[in-house]
């Protein structure tokens, strides 16, 4: 079996609907039974009525930095995530997209 993205969480949320976060950080975790597998890189696409797309270069898969303009008041947007490994090493497949909704932001928000 190779090695798969196996979760994709936002802001540490199982479930990211309604989040006070307008900017939720991305995290993913690994599965598979690679041996010694690093990743180098990551692939990371948002979807916000478009899909934009991102590539940076770190071993970094823990609250990374998410979409890049704030979330509106109850605006969605799904995520997905590829991991490369160091040279000569496998590619993960795409992970699942994951949902987020932005909720409440701020004290403004609420209703009165």
């Amino acid at each position: 079996m190779a090695v798969f993205i196996s979760k994709v969480t936002l802001e540490h949320h199982h479930d990211a609907l309604g989040i006070g976060q307008p900017r939720p950080r991305i995290s993913w975790r690994f599965g598979g039974n690679v041996v010694d597998w690093e990743q180098s890189t990551y692939a990371l696409e948002i979807g916000r009525g478009f899909i934009t797309k991102h590539h940076t270069s770190s071993n970094d898969s823990l609250v990374v930095p998410g979409p890049e303009s704030p979330l509106a008041l109850y605006e969605s947007a799904e995520a997905r995530v590829r991991a490369h490994g160091q040279p000569g090493q496998t590619s993960t497949p795409w992970s699942a997209w994951a949902t987020v909704e932005a909720g409440l932001l701020s004290e403004a928000s609420y209703p009165i």
